[in-house]
Parts: structure tokens; C-alpha cells; sequence
């Protein structure tokens, strides 16, 4: 059998040629795949070699002793590959949504529980920044305020959970905007404007001494707003998340709590994400934020076994969740030549295709790799999983 390399492994051959073909781009958006093509092209152009390598070493090679590798379905129609080696980098295209996805679950299976625990707000503190100033100093001081915080006689005595979010962004003017969102739940009777006028100073305080100042007007001066509404929900996160924009401003509502969530784990679509970042700038976070938790939970929003769970036990979700829909041998993975695993894996997690779409793309590409593609579950697996 001799195996041609992919001119265009980027994503799937057939929508590669078609769109070669029309050029235009069939329906169904970009998929993390092509992100992280387009990302790790933008490195090597930049000269940033390291990390475009240590960004394309995600799903590059099988996880020792497994026997194969398996495309899986959800039940929402996404698909992702089991049986590869992940990075589980919050920078990473491909492990950050499904990371962010399985966190946001973790959180709203909590908000009929906590919903009437307190009343809950949103607090984002950040700091002034400007060009020129570096990710790790930035950071490095919001997170040291951060950690105090959390200690103080006055935080315990008021809060009683919170999770967080930390959100990077980055414009030519303004540079690194490291900040937090979190989501706090106040024990019932505490006094919510005394407690908020006591973060500000705190705040105030603290980051002075590690020479920088607060930056109260960010979010449009709503730094610490109550969850209540829907649109005071917009309002306060400063962008909307797809689900906000077809459902209606309902007063004491989960609903309400649930789009707070959409921000603190990330899945928000704001207007930008790391991938859109100059290489460099995300060269630098790459490096920088290694070892960096960009989420944290505590409280009432730390049950065991929920939310704060580790990058691996995520990792190992991936093994699990959804339904087996296609696969490969891991020995005859690793005979492939690097384009074509790429491609196939293109396809994997292509938008562009439905799951018969797919199935059907799979199959062609099986008859002409000597039929090493299977279809369905591994032959020693039921194919069934939870979605």
C-alpha cells in the first residue's frame, strides 16, 4: 500500500478540495482543529518554534497501552478523539472548550442547590496596564492580591462560595489585560454594599503596595454587580454568550446564575481569544502562565467531586464521554505519515460535517488507506458511553 502525504492537512481533503473548488467555505464555522493549525502556523512564521511545537505535540501521539484510537459523539453533536495524549492547556484550541465545557456542566448541576443559598454577585478585579508591560508581572500581582484575600477575616465572614475565572486579553495600546471574574455567593444576612466597599479598599491597598493601581472602570464601572436579571447579567459581563441572546430577562431565576457561569468558565464569546492574539504575545502567555490555575472554586461551589476537579480528571472524562462513532488501530496510526493523521484528524473534529457527513467522509478515506478505518466501536467496545 503506498500512502500519499496531504497537501492540505489543515482540514478535512474533500471540504479542502471543494473549497478549492468554489472558494468559498461550506456552513458550520471554524473547528478547534484549524484553529490550531492557523495557530501553530502563526508561531513558525514568527519564529516562535518552541511553542508551535509544544502546541502541535497535542494529540500527537497514542496514550501509552492503548489499543485504539476513537472518534466519540456527544449527545449536543460534537465530536472529539479518545486514545490520544493531550496537552489540557487552557491556550491549547483544542483541550480549552472541551475543558471549559465540562466545568460549566460541573457548576450548573450545582445552581438548583445553591441558588437560594445567598444572594450571588459578579466581582472582576484587574489592574491598569499599558504596553510593554510583561503577562508574568501583571498576572503576578493580581494573583498575589488574589490569594490575601481569600484569607481575610472579612472574606470568610461574607462569603460563602465562590468560583473564579482569570481572562487574558491583549490590543497593540493597552497591551496584557490579565483580569479576574468571579461569582460570589453571600452567606444570608451578610451586608452586600458593606462588603463590596471593603473589597475596593482592600483591593486599592494591596495592589498599591505591589506598585500598581485598580482599574475600577473596566466592565464600563461595573466591577461588582448582583445577579438578578438576565440583562443586568449582560450588562455586567460586558459581552453576551450565544445562549444569553434567545432567552428573555427573567427576575430570580437560575437562568440568571447559569449565564454568570457562561463567563467564569470561559465559554463566553467575547470578540477575542488567545488564537487571535499576535504570535509573540501568545508566545509570551504560553510560557509564562505555566503551572498558572486559571480556574478556582470554593465554598459551596466546591462539593466533592465537583467543580474543582484537576486537568486530568478532565483528561480522563475525554476517554469516557460520548458514543464511539469511528476508529483507527493504534499500530496502524502510527504507520501513517504526520499529514495524514492529520487530516484524518481534521475531519474528526470538523464542523463543516454532520455525523453522516463524516461517516460517509470516513469511509472514503478508509478504501484508500487499504480499509484501516473502522466505523462504530473498536471491536472490543460496546460503543456506548455517557454523553
Amino acid at each position: 500500500m503506498v500512502i500519499q502525504e496531504q497537501s492540505c492537512h489543515s482540514m478535512p481533503a474533500r471540504v479542502c478540495e471543494d473549497e478549492k473548488a468554489t472558494g468559498q467555505k461550506s456552513g458550520g464555522g471554524i473547528s478547534a482543529w484549524e484553529r490550531r493549525a492557523a495557530m501553530i502556523q502563526k508561531l513558525e512564521s514568527a519564529g516562535c518554534i518552541s511553542v508551535a511545537r509544544q502546541l502541535q505535540g497535542c494529540c500527537a501521539r497514542p496514550i501509552p497501552g492503548g489499543e485504539f484510537l476513537t472518534v466519540k459523539e456527544t449527545e449536543a453533536g460534537k465530536r472529539h478523539v479518545s486514545g490520544l495524549m493531550h496537552c489540557g492547556k487552557y491556550l491549547c484550541p483544542i483541550c480549552h472548550p472541551f475543558h471549559a465545557g465540562e466545568r460549566r456542566a460541573d457548576l450548573q448541576s450545582l445552581i438548583g442547590v445553591n441558588w437560594e443559598a445567598g444572594e450571588h454577585f459578579l466581582f472582576t478585579p484587574t489592574a491598569r496596564h499599558r504596553a510593554g508591560v510583561h503577562w508574568a508581572d501583571l498576572a503576578g500581582a493580581i494573583k498575589t492580591v488574589a490569594k490575601k484575600m481569600q484569607v481575610q477575616r472579612t472574606w470568610k465572614e461574607n462569603v460563602l462560595g465562590f468560583t473564579r475565572s482569570d481572562e487574558s486579553t491583549w490590543s497593540p495600546r493597552g497591551g496584557h489585560h490579565f483580569h479576574q471574574h468571579y461569582l460570589l455567593t453571600l452567606r444570608a444576612g451578610a451586608d452586600a454594599e458593606a462588603f463590596a466597599a471593603w473589597l475596593q479598599k482592600f483591593w486599592e491597598e494591596a495592589l498599591s503596595k505591589a506598585g500598581r493601581t485598580c482599574d475600577w472602570t473596566a466592565m464600563g464601572g461595573r466591577w461588582w454587580k448582583p445577579v438578578q436579571t438576565v440583562a443586568q447579567l449582560r450588562q455586567v459581563l460586558n459581552y453576551q454568550t450565544k445562549e444569553w441572546e434567545d432567552q428573555e430577562a427573567k427576575e430570580d431565576t437560575p437562568e440568571a446564575l447559569r449565564g454568570a457561569l457562561e463567563e467564569i468558565t470561559g465559554a463566553g464569546t467575547k470578540g477575542q481569544t488567545p488564537w487571535d492574539w499576535p504570535a509573540k504575545v501568545f508566545a509570551e502567555v504560553w510560557v509564562a502562565s505555566k503551572g498558572h490555575r486559571w480556574f478556582g472554586a470554593g465554598g459551596i461551589w466546591k462539593p466533592k467531586n465537583a467543580p474543582e476537579v484537576t486537568e486530568d480528571e478532565i483528561e480522563e472524562r475525554r476517554e469516557k464521554k460520548g458514543t464511539a462513532i469511528a476508529w483507527i488501530h493504534g499500530e496502524d496510526w502510527n504507520m501513517l505519515p504526520m499529514g495524514i493523521r492529520e487530516d484524518l484528524l481534521a475531519g474528526a473534529y470538523s464542523r463543516r460535517m454532520d455525523r453522516a457527513g463524516f461517516l460517509q467522509w470516513w469511509e472514503d478515506r478508509s478504501r484508500e488507506l487499504g480499509g484501516i478505518l473502522g466505523v462504530g466501536a473498536p471491536p472490543d467496545e460496546e460503543g456506548e458511553a455517557d454523553g
